[in-house]
């Protein structure tokens, strides 16, 4: 039997991770899924409209961004008509959250407050790994400015291997670039 994130939304839950998987490989790995399912060319629909750019969860169905309007309140949604929309929603789903736990995480665009106010329900200790979690920041950061998911990706795995630093991450951006990119970026 499929759950019920599955028939709605049309995605796979991920198995367990095994007992010797770090929280890093375990990202990766999801990720990686992730652009395989997404394609490596796709951006995120609601990237560069400035303010709160990434919805965690969206509405299946014609008005998706009304889960949470501008000023950041619920609407009354039916979790049964929601779906994870950015690449952190659909990674933390994957990882086994279920959307209502997502949900309870709102749209914050302050990485702090989310990891420390809702560390509790993020998978397998992933919180406690503060260069992961920063490394999952500028991840984040690529989508929200139209970064297609597979550069992003790109950049996240070679930021990991390559020491969570800003130069590491300068050097990420400018070994993965994608049609489009400005030149000053």
């Amino acid at each position: 039997m499929t759950n019920l994130i599955e028939e709605i939304a049309g995605i796979s839950v991920e198995m367990p991770p095994l007992e010797t998987e770090t929280a890093r490989q375990e990202v990766t790995r999801i990720l990686d899924r992730l652009v395989t399912e997404k394609g490596r060319d796709y951006v995120y629909p609601y990237a560069g409209q400035g303010g709160n750019d990434c919805m965690y969860v969206e509405r299946i169905g014609d008005n998706p961004s009304d889960v949470f309007p501008e000023e950041n309140n619920y609407y009354p949604v039916p979790v049964e008509e929601l779906a994870p929309s950015c690449i952190v929603g659909h990674l933390l789903v994957k990882a086994g959250m279920t959307v209502s736990d997502v949900l309870t995480m709102g749209n914050t665009d302050a990485w702090e407050t989310l990891w420390t106010n809702y560390g509790f329900l993020i998978p397998n200790d992933w919180a406690e790994d503060e260069e992961l979690m920063q490394a999952l920041s500028w991840l984040q950061n690529d989508q929200d400015t139209t970064v297609p998911w597979g550069v992003a990706v790109d950049r996240f795995k070679f930021t990991l291997e390559n020491g969570v630093t800003r130069e590491t991450r300068d050097a990420a951006i400018a070994q993965f670039r994608y049609d489009g990119q400005d030149d000053a970026a």
